[in-house]
């Protein structure tokens, strides 16, 4: 039997290995039988591509310089991108190295729903702070050419998790199944003095283009962030 081709692939840094062993572990698990892994590492010098590359793992390597976080994270999106365009892959399973999906078939289950893209919810922050990372569409509120989403806080999340698909204006691309037919006409980008990373301005490109995103509610995840110490998101 012939499966679809999949890269797993994200960008990471040395910012992230107080969880690596558990997510390279985590990952491991998963069953779906043609499955490729893809790091781009950001981190300052090549230590942390050689720890990566230690696993077996292919690792490439972005300089973050003196860039903001939307500018190297931006680049090491495309620099993906152009791997799954150029090396035949039929879908990116973008999962973030601190996500631990707790399904073992993850992918399958996205892939069964044949959608452009569909993702995993997961919460961002921490404690009481912490929120539902979806922009739901709102579409009595949607003006004419223009995408509006809000952000659920935690306490309001029971709302939307009911282990149905939803179409959704953003949810982050943190553990998401991309079709490459999306991604060949979607670079990655950012705009300059906005605070939103790529991934953002990635859904309202897809929005603009009348593709629509969904998020399957059934499926687990687990979100391990921290503080990342010197690593702050950033903008100019």
């Amino acid at each position: 039997m012939t499966y679809p081709k999949v890269l797993l692939a994200a960008p990471t840094s040395s910012s992230k290995n107080y969880c690596f062993i558990d997510w390279w572990l985590n990952l491991k698990r998963f069953t779906y039988p043609d499955l490729d892994i893809l790091l781009v590492d950001n981190s300052v010098g090549l230590d942390n591509m050689e720890y990566l590359e230690k696993f077996g793992v292919r690792v490439m390597h972005v300089n973050p310089g003196n860039r903001t976080t939307q500018e190297f994270i931006t680049e090491s999106q495309n620099m993906i991108r152009d791997v799954i365009l150029n090396e035949g892959y039929d879908y990116w399973f973008s999962l973030e190295s601190d996500i631990f999906p707790q399904q073992t078939d993850v992918i399958e289950r996205l892939m069964a729903h044949a959608l452009p893209i569909v993702s995993a919810p997961y919460f961002i922050g921490q404690g009481k702070e912490s929120e539902l990372l979806i922009g739901y569409l709102v579409k009595s509120f949607v003006a004419k050419n223009a995408a509006f989403g809000i952000v659920l806080p935690m306490k309001y999340s029971f709302l939307l998790m009911d282990s149905t698909v939803k179409e959704v204006n953003q949810c982050g691309i943190g553990c998401s199944l991309i079709k490459r037919e999306i991604l060949e006409n979607t670079p990655f980008r950012f705009e300059k003095g906005e605070v939103a990373h790529a991934d953002s301005f990635f859904y309202t490109d897809l929005f603009y283009q009348g593709i629509p995103a969904y998020l399957d509610t059934s499926i687990r995840v687990f979100h391990e962030n921290q503080d990342w110490g010197l690593i702050h998101n950033t903008w100019r």
